[in-house]
């Protein structure tokens, strides 16, 4: 942000705006009725940066997400976007798998289907390894063997394997974090 960069940052319509009210001109209920148009949707959330803008969409909203992605045409996309607890991957294991699983194909797909030249950084978890330090009394290491035990750890093995797959058949830059 203070670099000028311009920064367009997603969050799914149902999110508390608790954590970056900061952003948003310093106020901590945000009114949905507040939010004003971009590309024909009612998605934009003001905020006291003209180079950060936030966009309401879920990673779920195929639609929505390709148009914003078409758009913007983004050197670099941080796919933060998760349902990233064990508890509720028990409780609505579907959820889990659509938001972390169809929603990182629904970051890559458009980059793909229209060529945008785009890096993107995935976020992981040490999840994926269903282990411990103290179980093996040492670090984990990237090529330890992935064995989550839950269905969000497995959600981000299929996001991170999703990541690695359209780098190897589309040439789509990954980071895997």
């Amino acid at each position: 942000i203070n670099k000028n960069y311009t920064i367009f940052a997603l969050d799914r319509p149902s999110a508390s705006f608790r954590n970056v009210y900061h952003y948003l001109l310093k106020e901590n209920n945000y009114k949905n009725q507040e939010k004003t148009k971009f590309l024909d949707e009612n998605i934009l959330i003001k905020s006291n940066r003209e180079n950060l803008k936030f966009l309401e969409c879920d990673l779920k909203n195929r639609k929505l997400l390709e148009k914003i992605i078409i758009h913007l045409k983004p050197k670099y996309i941080f796919h933060l976007g998760a349902q990233p607890y064990i508890k509720p991957s028990w409780e609505d294991p579907v959820n889990t798998m659509e938001i972390n699983v169809i929603g990182t194909l629904n970051v890559f797909e458009p980059l793909k289907k229209f060529k945008i030249n785009s890096r993107v950084v995935v976020a992981c978890t040490s999840a994926e390894f269903g282990t411990t330090t103290s179980e093996i009394n040492r670090p984990l290491r990237e090529e330890d063997p992935l064995k989550a035990v839950h269905p969000y750890g497995i959600s981000k093995i299929a996001a991170e394997l999703l990541a690695r797959q359209y780098w190897i058949n589309f040439g789509i830059e990954s980071v895997v974090t």
